[in-house]
């Protein structure tokens, strides 16, 4: 390759770089929490497994500029839970905390959390993920799994529909 060549390839980059601005963007996806009987340990309140095209996100949110390749840095920034359908003595209250587990293929989980729910959170809560784990290679597949964890306070007298969303960020 010629100096020219190189210097080309490299400058292409720098613009690349230069011009690709951050952004976020929602996942929201469905589990059922089953009747919880179990209060003095942790355990799975339920999981669901997510199509993620990363490509299309990132040409979605890049005026389509770029592609996935653009992405380095992949976070959860934010976790919210809503329970849909509960009532007086099963709602998110009755747990004391939650985590989120994300996979994909045979990769080790990225575990999220805890985020601990207070007594009085019955519909809703949302939590700040202070510090993340680069999760790009978990979307970098046909399908995500998201597993939520967690310990109850209180026993439930139903199943729940759980209604999760995540804000990620994507940086270079």
């Amino acid at each position: 390759m010629s100096a020219v060549t190189l210097f080309s390839l490299s400058s292409c980059q720098k613009l690349k770089d230069a011009l690709f601005e951050p952004f976020e963007s929602p996942i929201t996806f469905d589990v059922t929490i089953p009747v919880v009987t179990n209060t003095s340990t942790e355990i799975a309140l339920g999981e669901t497994s997510v199509r993620f095209n990363l490509d299309s996100v990132i040409r979605a949110n890049t005026g389509n500029v770029f592609g996935a390749d653009i992405v380095g840095n992949m976070q959860i920034k934010e976790i919210g839970i809503e329970i849909v359908d509960g009532n007086a003595t099963s709602n998110l209250s009755n747990f004391s905390y939650v985590k989120l587990a994300i996979t994909a293929g045979n990769t080790a989980p990225a575990v999220l959390g805890p985020f601990n729910i207070p007594p009085s959170a019955t519909a809703s809560a949302a939590f700040q993920v202070n510090s993340s784990v680069n999760v790009k290679n978990m979307f970098s597949g046909a399908t995500t799994n998201f597993q939520i964890i967690g310990r109850a306070r209180t026993p439930t007298t139903m199943p729940m529909k759980a209604r999760v969303s995540t804000i990620i960020g994507f940086e270079k």
